[in-house]
């Protein structure tokens, strides 16, 4: 027995003690809501549990005695014996509301001191245990309002379900809500607000024996106006329609109440005896209904022209008809399916079961997952389980726990390949035409699949299809327009990992966005600059590639549009663009900023260096390396890095240097799809600008600067007053070298205040030293350099703006030079804030050109690892107030951004060419997890969109060969 500290010896003391402790606490409830929250601020914070015993004896959850032997209280109102003493086994101390119900006492006020009695003690900081009959929040006032208020006061509440005799109903008559639909109504509200029963589906009153009762019996209630409700009923279903009276059995092998009634049967009062607070009616559909064709057109489940047609009220479902029996007959040919999964005992699955029954670990496993998962208490977990079980994600936990590495079909993992690397699409296009030479199409392509470990057919390939195109942003990455709205919208999807997708309305990027149903939705209250929900399709096939359009709609505030305010379609890549057909670049170009797929996720960033005759990735040299054209290849060079394939070339959207494709160990076989990608980083060493006091050995060492660029302007390297000239950076090395035997190596690094400084080593009069750096704080030379700019317009979205920002720190000062076409304004007083990396100006220009420009408060940030430089902040003009929301972002790659040659404005319209600027944008913005070619990606995604959807959709392969 639970040995409760608490506990009374008389349980009615017990109850009358407490109600009178409660009373006390009724004057400092008085008052506005607001006046309640902030009592409730500094109190201490408890928590509230709320279960269900179901409708038969004890009919707990699992996870019941848990609960009840984690709380300090207990408090129950349940209706039959054998639960109380289940209830009182466990826990003498718990207290029983239903001693609160009294006959000259309205409900109302009963169910209000139920609640205050639960609360009595979580506003003590304590954990409290409700238990009620049936499911807690079907018909139970007094629980809905406790878990209201408790989480309104800052305590943790949470209501568990429990069976319902909705459920039992459902259960005992063998009725199914789907099919035509049901409505439940509380009997006496549907009569007070007039509510006539939908005849066309089922139909379940409650408290049919409580109409219009409002206190309480114990030895049972008087029905006095359930003549009404019955006269009511009539006037919708005629005098003699059939009705069902059902109690629930509340003990084991006791059956239901199951009465059949005409409702005029109802009037009798022999009948009317029966009726009892807990008897429910269950009505079934009287009236047909008629097909919606337009709406089913829509869905995809009529042809336009189709006639309408008619579902009956009640469907048969115990006959055996042509249908029935050929499902039958196909079980001659069954084979368990590829893709099912015999359920074993995972590791994941063992964490998840002592998750149900362990109250801290599920405290735990809320707040901080890694240390739920830590290896101490479970340490068979493998790397994969406990990555997706930190992810805290339904369909990863579900994968961790049947052992499974992907939730997908074998069809849907054989789409979603295909899109994630086009030489597969060009083998898969390749098996198509031999099978066409095959005596049994099917067959040959079903072991083809099995040869490359997809055990499907080609109907599951077919079907898959759909699937994948609704549930995964993945074949759709690319760009759409909008020309009603003039708006961009850019889906860049990742090649490898399918969950992390980056969205972007014009160049802003979209938060916290769902992708559901070929929907994609995403909310403004996320801090996003509106509310939208788009709906992803396939149009009928052009000419020569598959159309996707979106459409839906996009709004700000609370009303949403009543129709489609988007439509959206697919810009259409240039066809030497798709076919990969664009310029390559030379060797030698130095930094980029890459990423390598490991162990099933994209690396932190690595930094990969060009040095035309060698590559290096990290600190590893990989050389020699052979090149042709735009590929750099090399065999047998050890290490991680082994052997390689990369491509070199310049990405026609930005114009700038790109990189991609493949790495792998010795002895490994090449990977099925790349796993480098990254972009080129035009000047590396500008994000450690600024100037560096040191120390040499124990002594005082010669000043580090690094100088900013500026325009075209290269930057420079200084030791105290000398320049020098023979200087490298790699992959976060500077080394340097002057005449009289002067060197030096130092390597940049940020400390924990985000402090830049170097360690490394100098040589002087040919002797090393160890040299570094004291933290070097923020200064505007750190900032110096070209930006270009976006701007928010009305629509809350940011746009590519003509006007690039310039910080220049000269024998002048500091100043900002804004340049708009050949237009330029030069501001001189500039102020530099080095807590906040920010500066700020006021400018009164001549003119009216610049006027908009002539306040601003920006702030800067850098990305160390890709050498990304940006700020954020706000412009406005003389005379008005600060904007509330920042106006103005940017970024020094966009300053370089420029449409290569192959993909000139001269082949769009003046719209797109400003479209293309977005996009060029969108590609380079910092602090996407998506650093490679974001045009790489959607022409491999649109070629093998056109690829499935001629030859899986429009043309199916037929069986045999005849």
């Amino acid at each position: 027995m639970l040995e409760v500290p608490h506990a009374y010896t008389n349980a009615e003391e017990q109850m009358e003690q407490l109600m009178r402790e409660i009373a006390k606490t009724a004057e400092s409830l008085d008052g506005s809501v607001e006046q309640q929250q902030g009592r409730a601020a500094d109190a201490p914070k408890g928590r509230l549990i709320i279960m269900g015993s179901g409708i038969a004896s004890a009919g707990f959850t699992l996870d019941t005695e848990m609960y009840l032997k984690a709380a300090d209280y207990v408090f129950f109102v349940v209706t039959d014996a054998v639960t109380k003493i289940w209830i009182r086994e466990r826990r003498p101390d718990a207290y029983d509301l239903s001693a609160l119900y009294s006959d000259n006492k309205p409900r109302y006020s009963t169910y209000m001191q139920m609640t205050e009695a639960m609360l009595y003690y979580v506003r003590q900081g304590k954990t409290v245990a409700g238990i009620y009959y049936g499911h807690p929040g079907v018909f139970a006032l007094s629980t809905h309002r406790a878990v209201a208020i408790a989480r309104r006061e800052g305590h943790q509440a949470v209501m568990k379900p429990g069976i319902s005799a909705l459920d039992c109903l459902c259960a005992d008559l063998g009725v199914d809500p789907s099919y035509p639909g049901m409505q439940t109504m509380e009997a006496t509200d549907m009569l007070l607000r007039g509510k006539a029963p939908d005849t066309t589906q089922h139909v379940v009153l409650w408290q049919a024996g409580l109409v219009g009762v409002t206190g309480f019996r114990r030895r049972g209630y008087l029905n006095k106006n359930f003549n009404v409700l019955v006269e009511f009923l009539q006037g919708v279903y005629g005098p003699d329609y059939e009705v069902t009276h059902y109690i629930a059995a509340h003990y084991p092998t006791l059956p239901p109440v199951v009465d059949q009634w005409r409702l005029s049967d109802l009037l009798m009062p022999d009948v009317q005896a029966s009726i009892q607070g807990l008897s429910t009616f269950y009505i079934p559909p009287k009236d047909s209904t008629e097909s919606h064709v337009e709406m089913a057109v829509r869905i995809g489940m009529a042809k336009p022209g189709s006639r309408p047609w008619t579902y009956p009220a009640r469907k048969v479902i115990d006959l055996y008809g042509d249908r029935e029996i050929q499902a039958i007959r196909e079980l001659a040919d069954y084979c368990i399916p590829a893709d099912y999964q015999h359920p074993e005992r995972t590791h994941a699955a063992e964490f998840m079961l002592e998750l149900t029954r362990d109250l801290e670990l599920q405290d735990l496993y809320e707040c901080d997952p890694a240390s739920a998962l830590s290896n101490d208490r479970f340490p068979d977990l493998d790397a994969w389980e406990r990555r997706l079980l930190m992810s805290r994600q339904p369909g990863n936990l579900n994968c961790a726990v049947k052992g499974s590495d992907t939730p997908r079909s074998p069809g849907e993992q054989l789409i979603i390949d295909m899109l994630a690397a086009p030489e597969f699409t060009a083998a898969y296009s390749l098996a198509l035409k031999l099978a066409e030479a095959a005596d049994d199409r099917q067959d040959f392509m079903h072991a083809w699949h099995k040869s490359r470990g997809y055990a499907a057919t080609m109907n599951d390939v077919r079907a898959a299809l759909p699937n994948v195109e609704a549930t995964m942003l993945l074949p759709w990455t690319g760009a759409y327009y909008c020309p009603g709205n003039d708006l961009v919208l850019t889906v860049m999807s990742d090649s490898q990992d399918h969950t992390a997708c980056a969205v972007y309305l014009n160049n802003t990027r979209i938060r916290r966005f769902s992708f559901a149903n070929s929907t994609l939705i995403w909310n403004e209250d996320d801090g996003n600059p509106s509310h939208g929900a788009l709906v992803f399709r396939m149009a009928e096939a052009a000419a020569d590639h598959a159309a996707r359009i979106i459409e839906g709609k996009i709004w700000r505030g609370d009303n949403p549009p009543v129709e489609s305010n988007v439509i959206a379609s697919e810009i259409i890549l240039p066809e030497q663009q798709v076919t990969g057909e664009h310029e390559y670049v030379q060797s030698g170009l130095g930094q980029f900023a890459v990423q390598l797929y490991q162990e099933g996720q994209w690396s932190g960033f690595y930094q990969l260096y060009d040095g035309g005759s060698a590559l290096y990735i990290g600190s590893e040299e990989i050389s020699p390396v052979n090149r042709c054209a735009d590929q750099i290849s090399w065999q047998r060079a050890g290490g991680a890095f082994g052997s390689g394939c990369l491509r070199l070339f310049v990405d026609p959207l930005t114009g700038q240097p790109s990189i991609s494709g493949y790495i792998w160990t010795e002895g490994a076989q090449k990977p099925a799809a790349a796993n480098l990608r990254g972009r080129w980083v035009a000047r590396p060493l500008d994000i450690w600008n600024g100037r560096y006091e040191t120390a040499a050995g124990q002594e005082k060492g010669p000043d580090l600067i690094i100088s900013a660029a500026s325009g075209s302007e290269a930057g420079a390297v200084w030791l105290g007053e000398t320049r020098l000239e023979e200087v490298t950076y790699r992959s976060g090395i500077l080394k340097a070298s002057v005449k009289g035997g002067v060197g030096l190596e130092a390597a940049f690094q940020l400390t924990e205040q985000e402090q830049r400084c170097f360690v490394g080593r100098l040589v002087q009069n040919g002797t090393a030293e160890g040299w570094s750096s004291t933290d070097a704080p923020s200064t505007p030379d750190a900032w110096c350099g070209n930006y270009g700019t976006v701007c928010r317009r009305k629509d809350g979205t940011f746009v590519p703006s003509t006007v690039t920002f310039t910080l220049v720190n000269n024998g002048d000062g500091l100043q900002v030079v804004l340049a708009d076409g050949s237009n330029t304004r030069t501001i001189t007083n500039v102020v530099f804030n080095s807590r906040f990396n920010g500066i700020a100006w006021n400018d009164s220009p001549a003119g009216t050109q610049w006027t908009d420009y002539s306040n601003a408060m920006i702030k800067f940030h850098a990305d160390y690892d890709t050498g990304e430089r940006m700020f954020g902040g706000m412009f406005w003009s003389e005379g008005e107030e600060p904007p509330v929301q920042a106006n103005w972002r940017g970024q020094t790659s966009w300053a370089l951004a420029s449409i290569s040659g192959e993909t000139s404005a001269d082949e769009f319209d003046s719209m797109q060419g400003q479209v293309w600027r977005r996009l060029a944008l969108v590609s380079l913005s910092g602090g996407s997890q998506l650093p490679g070619s974001f045009w790489e990606r959607w022409t491999a995604v649109r070629s093998t969109v056109d690829f499935c959807f001629k030859a899986l959709r429009e043309k199916p392969l037929s069986g045999v060969k005849g």
